[in-house]
């Protein structure tokens, strides 16, 4: 259909381009007496009659085409709607950096959930299944190390990209994280933009690692 849809438009704008031709026959006619030189439309009134029928056979057809035209014209969803949002659940006990990471990320075209310590944090990456985790270390219940542990363990390869956002910023600290399942280690303070980075990169690691897996397969 979308490929017709050019051919309709040009078939509609000949016809118009024919019927005002034709419709201005007479007045042309009366142009061409009035100059110093024989006249070059010589038609009597049947054929301007005639040439009035044409014109709007000639409209009507036209107004039919282009009608047909905006009805098979393909209708596409915009990228916006038809693009799911990732999924971040971000788990920290204080509450500023949560309203932090909802509030920048959210603008980015995010939908960030938020938990406020280790285990709530566990039962809504269970139950929610997002892209992205955001875990802090030192929270109530259980710290960040043994959140991203028990998901790795309970989720396996569905498990979410896993970033650890903490003020704890020795290397020893940093290896604990990689070393239970972390795919990225930020530390605090931090820049909201290197996040957004950050998880954008994490994604597409897992993307093209989950391709080069399924090429594999085959």
């Amino acid at each position: 259909m979308a490929r017709r849809k050019p051919v309709v438009i040009l078939a509609a704008a000949i016809l118009i381009l024919l019927g005002t031709l034709l419709g201005f026959f007479p007045f042309l006619r009366q142009t061409f007496d009035l100059l110093p030189f024989p006249p070059l439309l010589d038609i009597g009134p049947a054929e301007w009659y005639l040439q009035l029928a044409v014109a709007f056979l000639a409209y009507s057809l036209s107004a039919v085409l282009v009608a047909r035209g905006i009805q098979e014209a393909p209708i596409r969803p915009t990228e916006k709607k038809s693009r799911r949002k990732t999924r971040v659940v971000a788990i920290d006990d204080e509450e500023d950096i949560l309203r932090l990471i909802r509030i920048k990320l959210s603008r980015e075209g995010f939908r960030v959930i938020t938990a406020q310590n280790g285990a709530q944090g566990i039962d809504t990456v269970l139950d929610k299944h997002p892209d992205v985790m955001l875990v802090d270390v030192m929270m109530p219940k259980k710290n960040g190390y043994e959140v991203v542990s028990e998901i790795k363990k309970k989720m396996g390869k569905n498990a979410p990209v896993a970033i650890m956002l903490t003020s704890k910023s020795e290397e020893q600290d940093m290896m604990e994280g990689l070393t239970a399942g972390a795919d990225d280690y930020i530390t605090k303070p931090f820049s909201p933009t290197e996040l957004i980075e950050r998880i954008n990169v994490s994604l597409l690691k897992e993307r093209r690692a989950a391709q080069a897996e399924s090429v594999e397969q085959t």
